[in-house]
């Protein structure tokens, strides 16, 4: 099972979230798993929060008690929700289609 990150986007650091931006076809088809899943981490956690929650409705990610959930514990749940159910690819999708910059292939993706 997949490891999830969990990153406090104001806490990054100007060269992480420089790294993050620059990676190219070529650099992420040589990247560990680790490092997309780093980058959808970063990803989604840098979108709008209307965004995020778009998202994982449309993964049918949220449950009710949900609500009580601070955002910290809540973006943890969605992505343990997500890698248990199998839905990275889908959550890696979502993710990028709402950046100026999506990424060329998505590496949750099993078969195309």
């Amino acid at each position: 099972m997949p490891q999830v990150y969990n990153i406090h986007v104001r806490g990054l650091s100007a060269m992480s979230a420089a790294v993050a931006a620059e990676t190219t076809a070529k650099d992420t088809e040589a990247m560990p798993p680790l490092i997309h899943e780093r980058r959808l981490t970063f990803r989604f956690l840098t979108l709008p929060f209307r965004h995020q929650i778009a998202i994982a409705n449309t993964l049918n990610l949220l449950t009710d008690e949900d609500r009580a959930l601070s955002d910290e514990a809540l973006f943890r749940e969605l992505f343990k929700r997500a890698a248990a159910s199998g839905l990275l690819a889908k959550l890696w999708d979502e993710t990028e289609k709402r950046h100026a910059d999506p990424a060329p292939f998505n590496p949750f993706e099993t078969s195309k």
